[in-house]
């Protein structure tokens, strides 16, 4: 269906997601870590969120959202409600951005959970020669070998197909079944039409499975397009959460801050006053008097 280039609008955007667009050099990038590290604090908001809400669990059966009643308020019962219908969304995330924080420290330190054996290649004598004025042996076409892996794996779903690299190596079909988190693959042998290697759920370590459970469920790659629109109600709402929390803010502890900043500078001028004259000022007698009055009323 047409060539694409290797860093599209979407590679960049999951580039800038993943790793700040940090070029990887020597092992991870350091963008990487930047990442991943934020897990930990987004963990632990998490976990302070619902020891500091009490009740939380009233948010789903009773979700309060008051319209009429001024921004502050609104803001407020937004941020609780995104929070607490966020909860497993946020879980999912934070847990599985500090498992790629793991992933990438022992990548960097040559410690290895794979249980994957080499992989295969294509045995000389399959390969077909070619001798002078002679046309070249026909190859397996996509389908057939996508077909010939279906036949050897009927529950797997197919769902990508890589074509042989060179004259050695095999189509390699990949496709999910019965857990859908783990992307299965068998190696089709392109002149034979042999599977000659394969690796399926039951290959996979207890390890091997968690790490491979992370990616598609950070992303949502794994259930179709409709968890893909889940994810990205989630994370709009999310965002949404770091909008209403700094309004939040402003609003409240902005402006009692600098309230009390008002008044602390005020306090000064007077006690200035006092002790340069022995008297307050007239402007500062008048502040005071007012600001008696007003507490008196």
């Amino acid at each position: 269906q047409g060539q694409i280039s290797g860093f599209d609008f979407r590679q960049f955007v999951r580039a800038l997601h993943g790793w700040l667009l940090v070029p990887f050099t020597n092992g991870f990038a350091w963008g990487w870590y930047a990442v991943s590290l934020l897990g930990i604090p987004m963990l632990i908001s998490l976990i302070t969120g619902l020891v500091v809400y009490k009740r939380f669990w009233r948010g789903y059966v009773k979700p309060r959202l008051r319209l009429g009643q001024g921004a502050r308020i609104f803001w407020g019962d937004f941020h609780r409600l995104a929070g607490i219908w966020s909860v497993p969304f946020i879980a999912i995330i934070s847990v599985t951005a500090i498992w790629f924080l793991i992933e990438a420290v022992l990548f960097d330190n040559s410690i290895s959970i794979s249980t994957a054996p080499p992989p295969a290649m294509v045995q000389r004598q399959d390969v077909p020669t070619r001798t002078d004025g002679s046309s070249r042996s026909l190859l397996l076409s996509p389908d057939q070998a996508v077909a010939k892996a279906k036949g050897h794996f009927p529950d797997m779903q197919a769902e990508s197909i890589f074509l042989p690299a060179n004259a050695y190596s095999h189509y390699t079909v990949t496709g999910r079944s019965s857990y859908p988190l783990i992307l299965e693959r068998a190696s089709v042998n392109p002149y034979t039409g042999n599977v000659d290697s394969s690796r399926t759920v039951s290959d996979y370590s207890g390890l091997e499975l968690v790490t491979e459970s992370m990616r598609p469920l950070h992303t949502g790659d794994f259930a179709g397009l409709w968890l893909k629109l889940v994810y990205f109600f989630f994370g709009l709402l999310l965002t949404m959460m770091v909008l209403s929390g700094m309004l939040i803010w402003t609003k409240r502890t902005a402006k009692e801050t600098a309230g009390m900043l008002r008044e602390h500078r005020q306090s000064r001028r007077q006690n200035t006053a006092v002790s340069h004259g022995g008297q307050p000022s007239p402007a500062a007698a008048g502040a005071r008097f007012m600001k008696t009055e007003k507490g008196a009323s």
